[in-house]
């Protein structure tokens, strides 16, 4: 933390505006990057997609969420790096002594998937010609583990957009059953004995830009130009979560949580490619 030579009251009001300017910039910063899901081109091109991608998240969040619990990590932060961490970060609730072990995995988490990326990536580019696949099955597997921009390496960058938007829709729906299902079985039962899910409203709000930038032209032609937007608040939004971060913690915590992610990324690989191997 940057601040601990000041007072009890100056440090205790930075967090909770941090605190609070990173949840309401990273739910913003969600619904934004809807505006780069084209409805359109998903369910006509990227048809044959969608059902890969809901098998693909699926397994992806179960898997590394087992793997990690075995490594002994922490289930708030298996979670977090299983599903899509900015998107949850809002709606995984924890009782307040536990919120800066809470940004604290929110960070490590994003930071274990940023990493991954670049080294997958670099991995698919320098070992997918060798596989002998295609380049439109080389796309495939690029967006169904990775980015679209890995499917550019190949020249099948169109194939690959479309699958990982076919992911990104995946998302929103595993973001509210992780978002009830956490409630559930990790939430604090409340003295009443009623129970409040926690449900990720934000997510209704990327549908919602989705809808309007596919069908909206004058919208659609600025999305671009909003989406770039959304990354710039997304990147506040973890720069703001980042006042609160205990660097040294994350450093104790991040070794079992970066082989189970290390793990999980292995077999994503190798399922995508196998996928894209017998349906393309």
């Amino acid at each position: 933390k940057w601040y601990p030579s000041r007072s009890v009251e100056h440090r205790s009001g930075v967090k909770d505006a941090a605190g609070l300017i990173s949840n309401k910039l990273l739910r913003l910063g969600i619904i934004l990057l809807g505006f780069k899901l084209n409805l359109t081109v998903l369910f006509t091109q990227g048809i044959k997609c969608l059902p890969i991608a809901a098998v693909v998240v699926t397994l992806t969040i179960v898997v590394c969420y087992v793997i990690a619990r075995k490594f002994g990590v922490d289930p708030q932060l298996a979670i977090c790096g299983a599903a899509a961490v900015m998107g949850l970060s809002g709606s995984i609730k924890v009782p307040p002594e536990k919120e800066d072990e809470k940004a604290n995995n929110e960070v490590m988490a994003v930071a274990i998937i940023a990493i991954m990326g670049t080294i997958f990536a670099l991995l698919e580019i320098t070992l997918g010609p060798l596989t002998g696949l295609s380049k439109t099955q080389l796309g495939i597997t690029a967006g169904a583990s990775l980015h679209e921009i890995a499917g550019d390496a190949f020249g099948a960058v169109d194939i690959a957009t479309i699958m990982k938007l076919s992911r990104v829709l995946m998302l929103v729906f595993a973001a509210i059953v992780i978002a009830v299902w956490w409630d559930k079985n990790h939430s604090e039962m409340p003295a009443d004995g009623k129970r409040k899910v926690s449900f990720p409203w934000f997510m209704l709000g990327f549908i919602g830009a989705s809808i309007i930038g596919t069908f909206v032209p004058f919208i659609g032609a600025i999305a671009p130009n909003l989406v770039d937007f959304a990354y710039i608040v997304l990147g506040m939004a973890m720069a703001a979560l980042g006042i609160n971060v205990n660097f040294s913690a994350i450093a104790k915590k991040g070794q079992k949580a970066f082989l189970a992610s290390f793990f999980t990324s292995v077999m994503l690989m190798c399922f995508a490619a196998g996928v894209s191997a017998l349906f393309f």
